[in-house]
């Protein structure tokens, strides 16, 4: 603070304490007019114009308000009411200094708290844009890793003494078909931004898991894993979008799969289950005899992963389609060794929220 402004404030305690003295007199009440003057000088001054506005109210307080100054000869109720005169000035200069240093105290905090809010904010900020660039990165890298794969085995089949165009026509319309689906998950993405609506659209979950299988044919065959199904036949429609299901269940499926890698003691098995759950809602497993789950309460959290080029996505991303759709995803205990993943649907007749 400048040496200017420091005089400017004891120069208002001065004028506030002669205001007091014109004030008192006719007024019959000079404690009150001094306190205020006092209490003036604390608040906009602070403690140093507030004790010297003390002084002087207790100055003219003894020269101008007692019957006489104050001397050896002086009766001690004199004393007395000039004690207590001072002793409640200081006392009011001191609590409004108290306020005045807890009101401060409260804004440097909330200046702080501001501060911290905004920093918290901006790391919020950049926290959702690294998961969604680990959802987008998670979600086209299987479409695309099909493309190469498939693009490979096109090559070989070309390039067969004498070529194979029939099974080099599959890969080819293989190639199409993961591009495609590279597409339709950017354009989800998109969607997302926009915050358009899920396109919600009447299909059988067992339809849907069949085009999932076709997807990872080549991977079970190349791992040799056996895939079993049993899917209930009459499983009644439900509301949802075909892309983002397939994403579901391709995740689990891959999952489970990439648990047995490691497997060499029993078969490899990928168990796919589908039924009513109840009168209102579809229930799908999908089973896997791999190394299991350490811990079940963490694999949905974003960003943790046990695989050591993992991102921790994929689950999370299920998690969150799955229960956009109204539903639930979840482990059940297995029986055995492995892992059950599960997700509920409800029925088209139900809309979820």
């Amino acid at each position: 603070m400048s040496k200017h402004s420091r005089l400017k404030q004891y120069g208002l305690a001065v004028i506030a304490c002669a205001v007091a003295v014109p004030l008192a007199g006719p007024l019959d009440a000079p404690s009150s007019c001094f306190l205020l003057a006092i209490i003036a000088s604390s608040l906009f001054g602070g403690t140093g114009p507030g004790l010297l506005a003390v002084g002087l109210s207790a100055i003219a307080f003894n020269f101008l308000f007692l019957p006489s100054p104050l001397s050896l000869s002086s009766p001690s109720s004199h004393y007395l009411r000039f004690g207590v005169f001072v002793v409640a000035a200081l006392a009011t200069s001191q609590l409004v200094e108290t306020k005045r240093r807890i009101e401060e105290s409260r804004r440097r905090i909330e200046e702080a708290l501001s501060s911290t809010q905004a920093r918290l904010s901006r790391a919020t900020q950049i926290a959702t844009v690294a998961e969604l660039a680990a959802s987008i990165a998670h979600e086209v890298s299987q479409p695309l890793s099909a493309v190469v794969a498939n693009g490979r085995a096109c090559i070989q089949w070309l390039s067969a003494e004498p070529a194979d165009l029939s099974n080099a026509k599959v890969a080819a319309e293989r190639i199409i078909r993961d591009g495609n689906a590279a597409g339709e998950v950017v354009r989800h993405m998109r969607a997302l931004f926009k915050k358009t609506a899920l396109e919600r659209v009447a299909l059988n979950v067992n339809e849907v898991v069949e085009e999932v299988l076709s997807l990872i044919l080549n991977e079970t065959v190349r791992k040799q894993i056996a895939v079993e199904t049993d899917l209930e036949k009459r499983l009644l429609p439900t509301l949802g979008d075909r892309v983002q299901l397939q994403q579901v269940i391709f995740n689990l499926l891959l999952n489970g799969i990439e648990a047995m890698e490691t497997v060499a003691d029993r078969p490899k098995k990928l168990i796919i289950r589908s039924k009513m759950q109840s009168s209102n809602a579809i229930l799908v497993e999908i089973r896997d005899y791999g190394t299991g789950v350490a811990d079940s309460t963490k694999v949905f959290e974003a960003f943790y992963t046990t695989k050591e080029k993992g991102m921790g996505m994929g689950l999370s991303i299920c998690r969150s389609i799955v229960e956009a759709h109204g539903g639930h995803l979840g482990i059940s205990p297995s029986q055995g060794p492995g892992t059950t993943f599960f997700f509920t649907l409800p029925l088209g007749t139900s809309q979820p929220e």
